[in-house]
């Protein structure tokens, strides 16, 4: 496969540039990947520019200057690009390409309030105004996407100093943030693995990741019939029966099951 092109804070500035002179009115987005990181210091160059829009009405607004600048629906993507679920990509004949997001991020982590205040401008031309996300979101995001380069970027950012209470709450305020949990543990693995960094609370939550991946297991099973505890358990395949109950327990806490004469059942959404 070949390896795609690389590009500079200069050359990418420079098609914002001309986006800007395209849009009919000012919108505001939010720098989340490569290009935010290269606005820190943390990064030279980036393959993609990743943008959040927090308005439905702004990214096609983006997205038709643009293509009236010569971007195109990108073809071909890998399934680590099909897999973030992007409002649009966007690709030009240089090899530059934008991956377009509304407020959600791979289907999963939103640009909440707490990620727009932290955020700093980087850009503004005519009516485009772009913030890069702080340095905690970007390494939050970088960490349930799973992309080739994400857990290098992860590395690089954590080098240069993090509030990991800052992640750890942005997670927590996340909107069924149990699901993501066990992703950002398994990258905080992975960081440790390969590159020797340990986050401070790697640690604090690895229980909780834990029950996370065991809610996520049981649900899916539940989908096909109501379970008896037995059947939990040998479904978690755990040591002990504790596990299973602190599993359940929680669930029953997110309000996901009910119990009912000694089975428990999927609560639809």
């Amino acid at each position: 496969m070949t390896e795609r092109k690389e590009f500079e804070k200069l050359q990418l500035f420079d098609i914002l540039e001309r986006v800007s002179e395209k849009l009919e009115k000012e919108i505001q987005g939010y720098l989340i990947g490569g290009l935010a990181m290269i606005s820190y210091g943390t990064k030279f160059v980036t393959k993609d520019v990743d943008i959040v829009f927090d308005s439905h009405k702004n990214a096609p607004v983006f997205v038709k200057a643009m293509k009236n600048i010569g971007f195109r629906e990108a073809r071909n993507l890998t399934t680590e690009y099909l897999n973030l679920e992007a409002h649009q990509v966007l690709e030009s004949d240089d090899g530059s390409r934008f991956d377009i997001f509304v407020n959600t991020v791979c289907n999963c982590l939103e640009l909440t309030e707490g990620m727009k205040n932290r955020a700093h401008e980087v850009f503004v031309s005519g009516n485009l105004q772009l913030f890069a996300i702080a340095p905690e979101d970007i390494f939050l995001f970088k960490s349930v996407t799973n992309r080739p380069d994400d857990l290098a970027d992860m590395a690089i950012i954590a080098g240069y100093g993090l509030d990991w209470k800052i992640i750890e709450q942005e997670l927590r305020n996340q909107q069924d943030y149990w699901k993501w949990l066990p992703h950002y543990y398994r990258s905080l693995e992975e960081l440790e693995v390969e590159y020797s960094i340990i986050a401070p609370s790697k640690k604090r939550l690895e229980k909780e990741a834990e029950i996370a991946m065991g809610i996520g297991v049981i649900l899916n099973r539940l989908e096909e019939h109501p379970l008896s505890l037995d059947e939990v358990v040998k479904i978690l395949d755990a040591d002990d029966l504790t596990f299973s109950l602190e599993v359940l327990k929680r669930m029953k806490s997110l309000g996901l099951i009910k119990e009912d004469r000694e089975l428990y059942h999927l609560i639809q959404g």
